[in-house]
């Protein structure tokens, strides 16, 4: 049998320019074989081996793939990759050899024209369409697809979004989550940014951006950055409770302060509600730590109730302020009492009453006898009866070891 030559008509057209979409990408090839002689075959079925090199002679194969081609007149026509994917990047050149019927493969091998290098869209090298769909096809099939951009921002523009199945990475290939951000570490330790969530357009009061948490359609949770003024902002923190609406519960404003239940708060921590400490208690500025409360109803204080010099004591039922305890400029300690009220010095187990403007005394030690300190008093002392008519009234006996009695006026 005379050696087969083979005489090639090359029209590489991707299928890509006649479909977008349709995959896997092939190759249109035509050739004629002839014998030595040059007449064309006999018609028939031929086995045809084809392999793709990068190197003209020599070299492993990067793709091949055998058909069973139908020869008229000498003349056949096959599409490559139709057997075998072409998943090649086409970034360099490439040289198609060929094989008849099992034998030595055909020489010279033959050059890819320039048409087929259209298939470098895959990679980001240059040609195709500017859509994600044209993007993707131009890629070839298979997992793990990739598409570069040669340089500059890669815009993806649809007035429907665009939606993703599975998971998300930026700035890392293996996302863990649905979406994870992710910066490349730097030398020594710093705080990057790494996520930026905003508006456009010029910052206005009033204006915000929020996160919102939704389970089912319905949202349960948010977090706001809201701005207050031109270079004010605050950030506010929003949960669901049985309305399908949900409503703030803490806010951080501009200058740190934090209110919880308040959205004004006037301190570093402004609660509008009751505050619970489960261990540990609470520490004062002088670092002392407060663990336990005082027994009984306590004391309601409030920030207007607390001044430098003054402790004024109010009643939690009525509101009003009852009794203050102060220094005066003459360092001297007062304790007075407001409106009808009276102040009681009352011994445990005493349960006596008095007029207003009147002491009750239970049983009381004033001072230390060793010290011969006194107790002053301004008004009527009353022993035994609720009304002393003068300076001392005793109704009962008197015991004493010396009575001085002095008429000088």
């Amino acid at each position: 049998m005379k050696r087969v030559l083979l005489l090639s008509a090359l029209f590489f057209i991707l299928a890509v320019q006649v479909s977008w979409g349709q995959i896997p990408e092939t190759i249109s090839y035509q050739g004629v074989l002839t014998d030595t002689d040059g007449i064309a075959v006999s018609d028939g079925d031929y086995n045809l081996t084809f392999k793709l090199y990068d190197v003209d002679t020599g070299g492993t194969e990067l793709w091949s793939e055998e058909q069973l081609v139908q020869v008229s007149k000498g003349i056949f026509n096959v599409i490559l990759g139709s057997v075998n994917p072409l998943t090649l990047p086409f970034d360099k050149q490439y040289w198609l050899g060929i094989a008849v019927e099992g034998g030595s493969e055909l020489e010279p091998r033959i050059k890819l024209t320039a048409s087929a290098y259209s298939l470098n869209a895959r990679s980001g090298g240059g040609g195709g369409g500017n859509t994600l769909d044209q993007a993707y096809d131009q890629g070839g099939a298979g997992a793990g697809r990739t598409i570069n951009a040669d340089a500059g921002a890669v815009n993806i523009a649809g007035p429907d979004g665009l939606t993703v199945e599975g998971n998300v990475g930026i700035g890392t290939t293996s996302p863990a989550v649905k979406l994870q951000v992710q910066k490349p570490d730097t030398p020594g330790a710093s705080i990057d940014e790494v996520l930026r969530i905003g508006k456009s357009g010029a910052s206005k009061g009033g204006d915000g951006a929020f996160i919102n948490f939704d389970f089912g359609g319905y949202s349960f949770g948010q977090i706001a950055s809201v701005v207050e003024t031109v270079d004010q902002g605050s950030l506010r923190f929003y949960t669901r409770d049985t309305t399908p609406a949900v409503s703030e519960r803490m806010r951080i404003t501009t200058n740190g302060n934090v209110g919880i239940g308040t959205t004004s708060p006037a301190y570093k921590l402004d609660v509008a509600g009751t505050i619970r400490s489960s261990s540990e208690g609470f520490v004062f500025p002088d670092e002392t730590v407060q663990t336990t409360a005082a027994t009984g109803d306590g004391i309601d204080l409030s920030a207007e109730e607390i001044r430098a010099n003054q402790l004024s004591l109010r009643n939690p039922t009525t509101g009003y302020s009852r009794g203050i305890l102060n220094v005066d400029s003459s360092d001297n300690f007062n304790i007075s009492t407001l409106g009808s009220g009276h102040l009681k010095l009352i011994a445990p187990g005493v349960d006596i009453s008095a007029p207003a403007g009147a002491w009750v005394l239970g049983d009381l030690t004033v001072g230390d006898p060793q010290q011969n300190q006194n107790l002053y008093v301004h008004g009527n002392v009353g022993v035994g009866t609720e009304n002393p008519q003068s300076e001392l009234a005793v109704n009962g006996t008197v015991t004493a070891k010396e009575v001085v009695v002095t008429l000088d006026g």
